[in-house]
């Protein structure tokens, strides 16, 4: 079974990187930086539109 992952930009050192969609820990391997892009997958909100 395929393992689906999202592609994310580092917004300080602006490293991209792959991570499973299962993983939580979201940081950049390379600086630690919690500050984000996601450049490619399904967003972790579960709600994106209110009603």
């Amino acid at each position: 079974m395929l393992e689906e992952t999202r592609r994310f930009k580092c917004a300080e050192c602006g490293h991209e990187f792959e991570l499973s969609s299962k993983d939580k820990d979201l940081k950049c391997p390379e600086c630690k930086n919690k500050i984000l892009f996601l450049l490619e997958g399904e967003s972790m909100k579960k709600n994106s539109c209110s009603s």
